[in-house]
């Protein structure tokens, strides 16, 4: 699990990422519904091959993804690199 510095010093490379509780979290906007859907199935996609899942929430042209490790109860290196593979997922 990360310590809390190591999670400040990494967010600070990730823009609009926020520490919420045991996760980190970003909410995303679309033009469109349909755009937002295919940026989850884009990211869901990449967490199915890492074989590590964020919890996503689909709204009216807006997502918002959470990273934590459940068997954990927080952040590890895990959650970082999700961070960084969903920024990566936002383009097609």
């Amino acid at each position: 699990m990360l310590k809390a510095a190591e999670v400040t010093a990494e967010l600070k490379a990730l823009e609009g990422w926020t520490r919420l509780g045991n996760g980190i979290e970003k909410r995303f906007a679309f033009e469109t519904y349909a755009e937002g859907l295919e940026f989850a199935v884009r990211l869901g996609r990449v967490a199915d091959e890492r074989n590590h899942h964020p919890d996503l929430e689909i709204g009216y042209c807006r997502v918002k993804v959470r990273w934590t490790t459940h068997d954990v109860g927080g952040l590890t290196r895990l959650d970082i690199e999700g961070a960084k593979l969903t920024e990566a997922s936002r383009v097609p």
